[in-house]
């Protein structure tokens, strides 16, 4: 970030805040599956929905109150102090993990850091498969429903509302702020229903947040005012956003529960990793539909709701039979 600070005015600033982006997202990706395997030798097996839900509405606490922060910062002060601010909390954050204490078995050391990988690896990938092969289903199936309904959200929600409604950086701010509070109220509520959730009714979840995404398209497709597509648009990505949290928690958790500890942190990260590889293609994609479909934004938005609505009502058979495998 601070990189990013110094190079601010020196460098083009799509390549530069591309190349900064794809090294946060790299860390990003390479911390969460250590928390997820973490969490298990920290919470009772009973408890273990409940700390992830936990765990899920601090990172959507800081969701919530960044792009809100960030917004205004943007608005009044441009982007220097928000990366100034932003590399301050990494530090910070670093700190605080260094008196982090984690129960763990120290194993020795006796082969080269890249063959251990591959070693793992290999592990993981035997066990899913001989164990637990719906793993790899829930997977792809994740993949897919992300290509077509999270990238169209990603790239949708900053579109509709700072270029086809034109509102501020203000109020896009706030919008993303009122997502993030989604996600923690789906965290709060998947604490509060753990034990009455089941693996089986997960495609419901999937199915909201499809017709959350179609009633985005609504307000577009009757030529409402700006402000009122604005607070619907809003509102129905909180409902996608809760929705969204009370499944992942609820995947997450069941991964969790079904793998052998020593596993855990290897398998989450290659489901993660295959569960979200779908996601920058679809982004790609809907760039392009957006900007053909500039003038009726909603066809763009109802299309991917339909497509993810039937891949919803697929995933029933699939989530039933992972329950089944417990």
């Amino acid at each position: 970030i601070m990189l990013c600070y110094f190079s601010l005015g020196k460098i083009q600033t799509v390549p530069l805040f591309i190349v900064v982006l794809m090294l946060l997202y790299g860390i990003s990706g390479t911390y969460q599956p250590a928390v997820q395997a973490s969490v298990p030798l920290l919470v009772a097996k009973d408890k273990l929905m409940a700390g992830n839900a936990v765990i899920n509405q601090v990172n959507t606490l800081s969701g919530l109150l960044g792009p809100v922060i960030g917004g205004v910062m943007f608005a009044l002060w441009g982007i220097y102090p928000i990366l100034l601010l932003s590399a301050a909390c990494f530090a910070f954050s670093a700190i605080m993990e260094i008196f982090i204490h984690i129960p763990q078995e120290k194993r020795p050391c006796e082969v080269g850091t890249f063959r251990a990988v591959g070693m793992d690896l290999k592990e993981s990938y035997r066990f899913v498969k001989a164990e637990k092969p719906i793993f790899f289903s829930v997977a792809f199936l994740v993949s897919i429903f992300n290509l077509v309904l999270s990238a169209v959200m990603i790239v949708g929600i900053p579109t509709l509302i700072t270029q086809v409604l034109g509102m501020s950086d203000t109020m896009y701010g706030f919008a993303q702020g009122v997502l993030a509070l989604g996600g923690l109220c789906g965290g709060i509520l998947t604490a509060i229903v753990s034990q009455k959730l089941k693996i089986r009714n997960s495609y419901v979840l999937l199915l909201a947040c499809s017709i959350a995404v179609a009633f985005m398209g609504i307000p577009l497709f009757l030529n409402m005012s700006a402000i009122v597509s604005y607070w619907i648009i809003t509102f129905m990505s909180f409902t996608a956003m809760g929705a969204s949290t009370l499944f992942t928690v609820q995947i997450y958790t069941l991964v969790q529960m079904q793998t052998p500890f020593q596993l855990v942190g290897k398998i989450m990260a290659a489901l993660i990793s295959i569960a979200m590889c779908g996601q920058p293609i679809g982004q790609a994609i809907y760039g392009v539909l957006f900007d053909i479909f500039a003038a009726h934004t909603w066809v763009v938005l109802i299309w991917a709701a339909i497509a993810a609505a039937l891949i919803s009502l697929y995933s029933k058979k699939i989530f039933g039979r992972l329950e089944n495998s417990k």
